[in-house]
């Protein structure tokens, strides 16, 4: 090995095999010094240093923490010669290698030093894509979307490069550019089940209705027996205000997931559902689905369970059906949820609604009371307080109450005119009790 290392000192695969050799031997000193001899020589080949550097790290090891700083030293004075070199001879596979080799010993700062250094005078892809990395390990991240944004500039066609970005995007919630990055992933490499879900959310997100519902057109044919994709379509037509086909669209995701066998959808998606029906004015429908909302809801999920027990009990109340059942609803509403201004207006309407005023006017009044900041959409409250008073003969009072209803929403024609109706009910002779003014279901804000 001595006569090898004398004729041939400038040959890496002696020199790496010397020093290694010692090193096996227990003669750290003589590897060292082989290495030391080594840096000395004055070889212009890239891969000589490379491999240097490889012995190196083995020399002078950068896994103990108590020579680390030293003992990188001696490494890098390799790598830097490596470095150089293949910068003057233009040798990118090895200033690439020489990147690889600081990340992966944890010498990050030095690792985007060489990559930044090959994007600005090559534009190498794969240094491209270690900067977006060390950009984000560096806690860098306008840094890191910036340098991901030129790599899929720079190779448009790249799809795993540009689902990165979509991904990114969505981190951020730039969703409207990351709903095109991911629309042309698709486009390009083709679609999972997952993609479209995905993509159609973004879509309907940002309020694109009429495209998403041309995804779930293209996803509906690729996927046929997906459920969740029926879903998503009635959404969108219940955004669209096209409650029919949203109707249809739930009942096709109800029956595909029944007749795999299983229970996959949960309570948020009949509660959704009886919604739509109830809109539709399909009530005996909606109920159903409403009453199996609430059969389906986790014991631990109190809000959505209350919400949904609210809106059946507050829709009986407005057909004046089921006021017994509609009760006990809005009762074991307010028992779950305490002090929820809409479900303590439903109760006191549900007095109201069996003639029990005066205790109707006491939780109407809670329920304004808690209120912080009455908004236009709280008006239906002040409204409800009115026509108490008016059934109570109480006349002054409900004129003054009913205009402070029609003051907090004066935009609602539907309030306004009955309101107006109210208004003259009360100026007539002898007493009346108002009937109940046709509303909506209601639900907690």
């Amino acid at each position: 090995m001595e006569d090898a290392l004398e004729k041939f000192p400038q040959a890496a695969e002696v020199r790496v095999a010397a020093s290694l050799r010692a090193l096996a031997r227990g003669q750290r000193t003589q590897a060292e010094q082989i290495l030391e001899q080594g840096l000395r020589q004055p070889v212009r080949e890239p891969r000589y240093w490379m491999n240097l550097a490889g012995a190196a790290q083995e020399v002078w090891p950068l896994a103990d923490p108590s020579a680390r700083e030293v003992h990188q030293q001696q490494v890098n004075a390799f790598l830097s010669k490596a470095l150089t070199l293949a910068r003057q001879q233009e040798d990118s596979a090895t200033e690439l290698e020489v990147a690889q080799f600081y990340l992966l010993n944890n010498q990050l700062e030095a690792a985007r030093e060489v990559c930044q250094h090959m994007v600005q005078t090559t534009g190498n892809v794969t240094a491209r894509k270690m900067l977006f990395r060390l950009h984000q390990a560096l806690g860098e991240p306008d840094a890191a979307l910036e340098t991901l944004r030129e790599l899929v500039k720079e190779v448009p066609a790249d799809v795993d490069q540009m689902r990165l970005l979509a991904a990114e995007l969505e981190t951020r919630r730039v969703y409207d550019e990351a709903a095109d990055c991911l629309e042309s992933a698709i486009q390009m490499g083709g679609g999972s089940v997952e993609d479209y879900q995905k993509l159609v959310n973004f879509r309907l997100g940002l309020g694109q209705t009429d495209r998403a519902l041309t995804l779930l057109a293209r996803a509906t044919r690729l996927y046929p027996d997906m459920p969740g994709f029926w879903v998503q379509e009635a959404f969108a037509y219940r955004e669209k205000g096209q409650l029919d086909r949203a109707i249809e669209s739930f009942a096709k995701a109800d029956a595909l997931q029944q007749s795999a066998g299983m229970q996959s959808f949960g309570h948020l998606f009949y509660y959704r559902y009886g919604v739509t029906l109830e809109a539709a004015g399909r009530h005996d429908e909606a109920a159903r689905q409403l009453e199996k909302s609430i059969t389906l809801t986790p014991e631990e999920n109190v809000e959505d369970a209350a919400n949904t027990m609210n809106y059946l009990g507050f829709m009986w109340l407005e057909q004046n059906r089921n006021l017994e059942k509609a009760g006990e609803l809005i009762e074991n509403a307010n028992r779950l949820q305490p002090d929820v201004s809409a479900f303590v207006d439903s109760l006191g309407w549900y007095y109201f609604k069996v003639g029990r005023f005066e205790e109707a006017l006491k939780e109407l009044r809670r329920a304004e009371a808690l209120l912080q900041a009455p908004e236009a959409e709280d008006s239906e409250i002040v409204e409800h307080i009115g026509l108490v008073l008016e059934a109570m003969g109480r006349r002054q009072e409900a004129a003054a109450t009913l205009q402070r209803a029609q003051a907090l929403n004066p935009d609602d024609s539907a309030l306004g005119e009955r309101v107006k109706k109210a208004l003259k009910r009360l100026q007539e002779p002898g007493e009346k009790e108002a009937g109940p003014p046709p509303g909506k279901a209601k639900t907690q804000p």
